[in-house]
């Protein structure tokens, strides 16, 4: 059998399809099901669910239903920011981020998503310092959504492990200061 934490109830049933059902409480005391084609299938996700039950990183898959609007609207009203950084931050999100992002539900923000909006930035012609601003908004957001158990991971972190950071533009080197000699 599969070894079970005080308080959940892990089953798996062969159904008359030929499918395999997997059954657990989550931590509200909800039952969650899912459809597998084989028994393996079914035992490995009941053995995730029970890894993140345990750990504490469980999260309800009918919060990440939510709109990236919903969560960007949660983050920046309770943002402890100036009102010059929080005018810039819903500007971003107003011509950037909303136009692709503003109505998708949480679950279909992806990592390949991300890096092919971030791309599609840089074929605007936005400067680096535009883009990666951008990004640093929507990835708060994520983290944000993430914090408040709606994900269970931040894509925007996923992006960057995945492209080992090389997905955001280089910013144009500083110019070194260039200081006047006495005579000129």
């Amino acid at each position: 059998g599969v070894h079970q934490p005080k308080g959940t109830t892990l089953s798996i049933q062969k159904r008359p399809n030929g499918t395999y059902q997997a059954r657990y409480r989550d931590p509200s005391g909800r039952q969650r099901a899912g459809s597998f084609r084989t028994k393996g299938e079914a035992k490995a996700w009941l053995a995730e669910r029970e890894k993140e039950v345990r750990r504490g990183d469980w999260t309800d898959p009918n919060a990440a239903k939510v709109t990236v609007r919903t969560v960007y609207t949660d983050w920046i009203e309770a943002k402890n920011i100036t009102d010059r950084t929080r005018s810039d931050y819903r500007e971003l999100w107003r011509s950037l981020i909303e136009p692709t992002w503003g109505d998708k539900p949480l679950k279909q923000v992806q990592p390949v998503g991300i890096t092919r909006w971030l791309s599609g930035l840089q074929a605007r012609g936005l400067s680096a310092a535009r883009v990666r601003k951008a990004f640093t908004v929507l990835n708060q957001v994520m983290a944000w959504a993430v914090a408040d158990q709606r994900l269970p991971f931040n894509p925007c972190t996923r992006v960057k492990e995945l492209t080992k950071g090389s997905v955001l533009p280089k910013l144009p080197p500083k110019e070194s200061n260039r200081y006047l000699t006495l005579t000129e």
